[in-house]
């Protein structure tokens, strides 16, 4: 954290304007033995890459995609693709070539995956005359000797979609397990769960596109995803993700100095606000907890009376992953995340001007990434757009002006995710309708998933329970 104490404002007003910061590169881990990799898909690969054939490598385009962001820091410096809808390991789809002779053409690569099964599945069960283990041994053959990776088939008990049934999958999964070398198998059907499934059973929502793209990264930093999630190395005991859920404001005024940064910490009651937000919060620790995640609450009830400093140094030594800040306000449905160089300024407790900056790039560069997670899945959930933007304080009575809430400003070690929702008409101190939180609180939990997976034995999830 920056903090500059100047006479007046004009020195603080010379600083650098904000900016996003770009994820960091993480080192190569030397665990993986697939320097490049080929990697040929079906349609629940179209999120992860791309649709069509290409290569990518770090600095290249192509290198946010999901699966690119957790593949090439393991040590995979190369991705060879070819992804299109509707693939299967026999089947051709308007002249698209099949999955055996998409792989075959990929350009020479230490390992392949085969992503596919999905449709293989269904086009046996309604009366392919290739089975599951042809199928399989085909994708082999068309590796020509290198190592073949394949993952587990997810089929929903609610696809209608002519012979995708969760029996289909199964049927494809045993094939799969026992036509390939042990360790060469993500089990992707031990960890996905309702949540991580779109509407249609089949496909991946924006929770399982983030989920299974984490699942490839853990498999090719040298490590096999256990049945039910479980990544950890044998012996090491798996720790699971420690969730800070914020519920927003105070029962009394807080107006006080930072003892550490000496930003202006403001907080107040704002009338049905507190109780909304704390039915909601409550309801994403319920999800979460019946997951498996460990979830602290920064304040425990409305009448709790606490600091913003408080709530860091508590999400802090609870060892969180990710702070969450849960707001109401009408018609607002934001995200504001941390961002290097957001800051906050006014009169200090020694009269001088003081400008305190978020300085810390790693912490602010998860935040934005989390913000961006959280956004997609609440929009999705809430049936409305929600945006990631910065704030703006200036002007506002009693408050030091800048851009950024200050518990997300002190958090200088903990990623945070400051969320605002509301409805046209509801939201701050007109209560939100319970059916509106519970989707507010459906979204909350969604981001949270998508952002920290939880890899220590997934658990069926059912949906948030409806505040009360």
């Amino acid at each position: 954290m920056t903090v500059i104490r100047t006479a007046g404002a004009a020195a603080a007003a010379a600083l650098l304007a904000a900016t996003v910061v770009a994820a960091p590169a993480a080192s190569a881990n030397p665990a993986t033995q697939c320097a490049t990799l080929g990697w040929v898909g079906d349609s629940l690969s179209v999120p992860l890459l791309a649709e069509g054939r290409g290569t990518i490598q770090s600095g290249s385009v192509g290198q946010d995609t999901p699966l690119a962001k957790d593949l090439l820091p393991q040590g995979v410096n190369t991705i060879y693709y070819d992804v299109a809808g509707a693939r299967s390991a026999v089947e051709t789809v308007n002249g698209t070539p099949n999955a055996v002779d998409a792989l075959a053409s990929l350009p020479a690569a230490d390992c392949y995956f085969a992503a596919v099964g999905t449709n293989d599945a269904a086009n046996i069960a309604v009366g392919s005359e290739v089975d599951a283990a042809e199928r399989v041994k085909r994708l082999r053959g068309a590796a020509s000797g290198k190592p073949l990776f394949m993952m587990t088939v997810a089929i929903g008990e609610n696809a209608t979609a002519n012979g995708y049934t969760p029996a289909a999958a199964q049927a494809m999964n045993d094939a799969i397990t026992a036509g390939l070398p042990t360790g060469h198998v993500l089990d992707w059907a031990a960890r996905s769960t309702t949540e991580l499934r779109a509407a249609d059973g089949i496909h991946d929502s924006a929770a399982g596109i983030s989920s299974r793209a984490r699942a490839a990264g853990v498999f090719f930093a040298g490590g096999t995803p256990a049945a039910g999630g479980d990544d950890r190395s044998p012996g090491q005991p798996c720790q699971a993700p420690v969730i800070a859920l914020d519920p927003g404001h105070n029962p009394d005024k807080i107006e006080a100095f930072d003892r550490q940064s000496g930003v202006l910490m403001v907080d107040e009651p704002n009338g049905a606000e507190d109780a909304d937000v704390m039915a909601v919060a409550k309801a994403v620790r319920s999800a979460l907890e019946s997951r498996g995640y460990k979830v602290v609450l920064l304040k425990s009830s409305t009448d709790q009376s606490i600091s913003y400093r408080d709530r860091v140094e508590r999400a802090k030594s609870e060892g969180a992953a990710l702070g969450v800040s849960i707001h109401t306000s009408i018609n607002e449905n934001s995200i504001f995340p941390q961002r290097e160089g957001n800051y906050r300024e006014g009169v200090g407790a020694d009269g001088q001007h003081t400008r305190v900056a978020f300085s810390n790039a790693d912490t602010a560069a998860a935040s934005e990434q989390y913000s961006m997670m959280f956004a997609q899945a609440r929009a999705t959930a809430e049936g409305r757009s929600v945006v990631v933007r910065n704030n703006s304080f200036d002007g506002r009575a009693g408050l030091w002006g800048g851009n950024i809430p200050v518990i997300a400003l002190i958090a200088e070690d903990v990623p945070w995710v400051y969320n605002e929702f509301g409805t046209p008409t509801t939201g701050g101190t007109v209560k939100v309708p319970n059916e509106e939180l519970a989707r507010y609180a459906t979204g909350l939990v969604a981001g949270i998933i998508a952002s920290i997976p939880n890899d220590c034995g997934q658990q069926t999830l059912p949906a948030a329970p409806e505040p009360s």
